[in-house]
């Protein structure tokens, strides 16, 4: 679970699953069934 605190206004403020991607120091936002979001 993450927290969304720069990006989109849409996207601002809500808690959604992710995955990490620890050698960019990202993550990558997913539905619940693992699949990325677009």
């Amino acid at each position: 679970m993450t927290t969304i605190k720069k990006g989109k206004p849409d996207l601002r403020k809500k808690v959604m699953s992710s995955i990490i991607v620890r050698q960019h120091n990202a993550s990558v936002i997913v539905n619940p069934k693992g699949e990325m979001k677009a």
